[in-house]
């Protein structure tokens, strides 16, 4: 009789077991299409022009990945449409050269910044060296609001420079 007691005791502890196994594997697939459900019908807003970003801070970005090389970071700054005209193996090209030639941002201060709906320009006094010389520029630089941050909209090359002068 201990026997079946013992066995009767043990296949009701095993039910309970995967009883609750079942209970805790239930609530687990419940919270999960819960989780889901929420996220698809509680989408964030999109972040406007003004908040969060700035064009600054993208210039800021570009510099710190223009000296350092990085060109992942470096194009992911282009607006779609700058990167449409310039594929990514000119940026590449254009590191590449930078490096050669010892290009350098080595100071740059905003001038100003004119943000305007989904479009801004930041002026700026840069200085950079190229072949061991310092060369200072005042740069118009386009920007477009694409993706929720703000992106150069024009290609390096093409930045308005107003040059001041160059010193040895």
């Amino acid at each position: 009789m201990k026997e079946s007691r013992h066995l009767r005791n043990k296949k009701v502890l095993s039910r309970k077991r995967r009883a609750i196994a079942v209970a805790i594997l239930v609530l687990a697939i419940t919270a999960t299409v819960a989780t889901i459900f929420y996220f698809e019908r509680v989408k964030p807003e999109k972040i406007s022009p003004t908040e969060g970003s700035s064009p600054t801070n993208a210039f800021v970005a570009f510099v710190d990945a223009f000296n350092a090389r990085n060109v992942d970071a470096t194009y992911a700054l282009f607006s779609s449409q700058v990167r449409a005209q310039h594929p990514k193996v000119e940026m590449e090209g254009y590191l590449e050269a930078a490096q050669t030639l010892g290009v350098k941002v080595i100071e740059w201060k905003v001038l100003e910044e004119n943000v305007s709906g989904n479009s801004a320009v930041l002026r700026i006094h840069i200085q950079t060296t190229f072949l061991g010389e310092k060369h200072i520029e005042n740069d118009l630089i386009p920007f477009a609001w694409e993706d929720d941050k703000w992106l150069f909209d024009k290609w390096i090359e093409e930045w308005g420079p107003e040059t001041e002068n160059s010193q040895g």
